[in-house]
């Protein structure tokens, strides 16, 4: 059994189909205390993005979902969910290997060395002008070591023993805390620029296939609703939104 740090309720599943479903019915019944944690040894359904499956071995993987209420951000910054989450879970990540070939792929995915270490899913509920709630899910590969797809790689293939899950799940509520506290103090733009920094593919020339069809050009930033801006040949920039872009080449 893995434990949560946070200072509120965890619930722990040795199986589930997915710690997002698990959350919902609790959801249904009222608020929950921010900072709550559900996690799972295994899911049989475990999402990832695009309507994927996340594909992990029982008891291998770290595997949870947090709620919190982030009530002090505008729905125009709802990004800023993504940034945060990605850093702490990049922070993690690169305490245990080689930092200058830890990622970032927008919008939130991590990657070590052009291969998938982790995901992240984030749900929220808008009011008017304000976030209300976010249900934050992440995926990350930590002692598998063999996996269907070729783009997946874990820590334990590139660390010399198995890692703790406990000590990892520490690590990324621990920083995940801090930037979120960085958000409630509205210190944004130093957020975005952490963020950036760590950028997966920024300023190198790829082949992109958008929904405007094949593309080649390079990643320029990321604006401030979580558009991608990429910079063609000719000089012209493109805004994308998620699932209008992927890279291929």
């Amino acid at each position: 059994m893995l434990y949560a740090p946070f200072p509120n309720a965890s619930f722990y599943y040795a199986e589930c189909t997915s710690t997002i479903d698990r959350i919902q019915p609790y959801l249904a019944q009222g608020r929950l205390a921010e900072g709550t944690v559900w996690i799972a040894d295994y899911q049989t359904n475990g999402r990832g993005q695009r309507q994927n499956n996340w594909e992990s071995e029982v008891g291998k993987n770290l595997l949870f979902t947090l709620l919190l209420y982030p009530t002090v951000l505008a729905a125009a910054a709802v990004f800023a969910l993504n940034m945060i989450t990605s850093l702490a879970v990049y922070e993690a990540a690169a305490y245990w290997l080689n930092p200058i070939n830890v990622a970032i792929k927008w919008p939130n995915d991590i990657y070590y060395k052009n291969k998938k270490l982790g995901g992240i899913l984030i749900a929220t509920q808008i009011g008017k002008t304000h976030v209300k709630s976010a249900v934050i899910s992440v995926g990350f590969n930590v002692n598998q070591l063999t996996f269907k797809t070729p783009f997946a790689t874990s820590l334990a293939l590139h660390h010399a023993a198995p890692l703790d899950r406990s000590l990892l799940l520490n690590q990324m509520l621990h920083a995940l805390g801090m930037y979120y506290g960085q958000l409630q103090a509205n210190k944004i733009e130093s957020l975005w620029t952490c963020y950036l920094d760590k950028l997966y593919c920024k300023n190198e020339w790829h082949g992109f296939q958008t929904v405007n069809g094949y593309k080649h050009g390079k990643i320029v930033t990321v604006n401030s609703i979580g558009q991608l801006v990429i910079e063609t040949y000719h000089g012209q920039q493109e805004l994308y939104n998620p699932k209008e872009i992927a890279m291929v080449s």
